[in-house]
């Protein structure tokens, strides 16, 4: 298998996922010394004005990331008559040489909300990137909802069904094995549904030369850049513990720097203090 055939089968895969929310925004919650590197440089190519990191799954600093107990996930697997869990990865290496590895990069749906600023904006002293929805399904057309409730694995383990029943023998298994992935990339507990996450995910192999490394909670992480039009963004909100009104000022100066015309810089209107 080649890429370009994983990257079919995850399209595939995308056309069977649906869009639960609602909202023409997505926000990214992170920190300001991150919001500097995501924004230009300045003169960057044109559609490349923005870039955000697509983090190796396997590092993801999610406290609530592979939360479904195994147990369940095994059933999903079985349901898909793929082979099991501790094999998929595996089976792909083999499958795949150089060994492939999934990098993801997420967005919610839930702007400008306590907990996102608790959990994934530092506490408030973060800021949020809000961008058209549009516009980054249209850029980067692999982002996928995650699922939160067994009906929607259900459902979704429905489709692949359907999609698979006329395969080969061969091409059915490397369908069935991608699909338990991303069943494992995509599944969250219930309890975290307020994070309304969608995932971007881009696959690649060990020696991709644009992979980077950057130390994060004394971890050495691998991560790819993914860049966006600088149209894309819509707003910068400032988190509820920062010096809002210096921190809103600082910014909208740098964006006048950048020539980033047209994006809204405002202070978040949650009563938060950390």
């Amino acid at each position: 298998m080649t890429q370009k055939d994983f990257e079919a089968i995850l399209q595939s895969i995308h056309d069977y996922s649906e869009d639960r929310y609602k909202g023409k925004t997505v926000c990214h919650y992170t920190s300001v010394d991150s919001l500097f590197k995501i924004l230009g440089p300045k003169g960057s190519e044109k559609g490349k004005e923005l870039s955000l990191f697509a983090t190796s799954y396997e590092y993801l600093n999610d406290p609530t990331e592979f939360s479904c107990d195994k147990e369940k996930f095994e059933d999903y697997v079985r349901s898909l008559d793929a082979i099991e869990e501790s094999d998929i990865l595996e089976y792909l290496s083999k499958k795949f040489s150089p060994k492939v590895k999934f990098l993801v990069t997420s967005f919610s749906s839930a702007i400008d909300e306590l907990p996102m600023w608790s959990l994934y904006g530092r506490g408030g002293n973060g800021v949020a990137l809000e961008f058209q929805k549009e516009n980054i399904y249209s850029e980067l057309k692999l982002v996928y909802p995650c699922l939160y409730k067994k009906e929607d694995v259900d459902k979704l383990i429905d489709k692949f069904k359907r999609n698979y029943c006329d395969k080969s023998n061969e091409d059915k298994k490397n369908y069935q094995v991608l699909c338990a992935l991303m069943i494992r990339m995509l599944i969250k507990h219930d309890s975290y549904n307020y994070e309304k996450e969608s995932r971007y995910i881009k696959i690649t192999v060990e020696d991709d030369v644009e992979i980077n490394y950057r130390p994060s909670n004394n971890l050495i992480i691998p991560y790819k850049k993914i860049y966006l039009d600088k149209n894309s963004l819509k707003r910068i909100i400032v988190g509820p513990n920062l010096d809002q009104e210096r921190t809103v000022k600082s910014i909208k100066d740098y964006l006048k720097y950048l020539g980033f015309g047209g994006v809204e810089v405002s202070a978040s209107n949650v009563p938060y203090r950390n």
